[in-house]
């Protein structure tokens, strides 16, 4: 049965031709755990164990880190994917004070970045791979880039839209005229390969004549492919005149 031993994590430890550091870190092991050689020990039991398994390694992390989100932490364990040849998809440079989030979802990745600690300095979001980078809040794309720029002055929450492709624009069809009391039907085309464009979200929006927006008839709608339909139920006291649809990428402010 597991044996719990509660260690102090201080030192250099020996991944290959790496070497990753802990200080002053309370960790817990199993000290049912045995091995006659081991990367690294705390209070004499095996804390860190790797093997060759085919042309790869498997590694055994005998121990509890006190919370994942720890700077020390993220940076041990990027550390350690990193001398077995694995990097993330995205990360901070320096992770002090912030948290990054990362969700998929067809081709869009969404990486979302929340400043925690008012002592929090600036930061930059590194990918792996570049890609045409959109800044979803301000709806402003910045290129195809592999680097963001984080400014603590910003906004204490950022959220950021990574594609392989450049985004095309939305485009609607309506009819030329519809009646009041009726629902009007219309395409709503976003350029691009089915597989790029399946999964994002689009934003409609109404307007009146005079220029205002008719808020019951915001909806959003998600694309399934290069051309999905709306409805919009008109109501019997719409006021009649050249009315003005909108249509948004809402990942890319297009």
């Amino acid at each position: 049965e597991p044996r719990p031993v509660n260690a102090t994590a201080d030192g250099k430890l020996g991944v290959g031709k790496s070497r990753l550091e802990l200080q002053d870190l309370p960790v817990r092991l199993d000290g049912s755990v045995l091995a006659s050689s081991a990367a690294a020990r705390f209070a004499d039991v095996p804390a860190l164990l790797t093997r060759s398994v085919g042309k790869g390694q498997a590694v055994l992390l005998n121990f509890t880190f006190p919370s994942p989100e720890t700077p020390q932490t993220v940076s041990f364990l990027q550390g350690l994917l990193a001398a077995h040849g694995v990097k993330p998809a995205s990360w901070l440079t320096d992770s002090k004070g912030y948290t990054i989030r990362r969700f998929h979802r067809g081709a869009l990745t969404l990486v979302g970045v929340v400043r925690q600690a008012e002592t929090a300095g600036d930061t930059e979001v590194r990918l792996a791979r570049a890609g045409y980078v959109y800044d979803v809040r301000q709806g402003k794309a910045l290129g195809k880039t592999d680097r963001i720029t984080v400014s603590r002055q910003g906004p204490a929450a950022r959220l950021f839209a990574v594609l392989a492709e450049r985004a095309g624009a939305v485009s609607l069809a309506p009819p030329q005229a519809t009646v009041r009391g009726q629902a009007m039907a219309m395409p709503v085309r976003l350029s691009g390969r089915k597989e790029e464009v399946t999964g994002r979200l689009v934003r409609l929006q109404a307007f009146r004549p005079d220029g205002s927006e008719a808020r019951p008839y915001r909806t959003y709608l998600t694309v399934r492919g290069p051309q999905s339909q709306a409805t919009i139920p008109w109501a019997l006291n719409d006021p009649p005149g050249t009315w003005t649809l909108r249509a948004t990428d809402v990942a890319t402010g297009l």
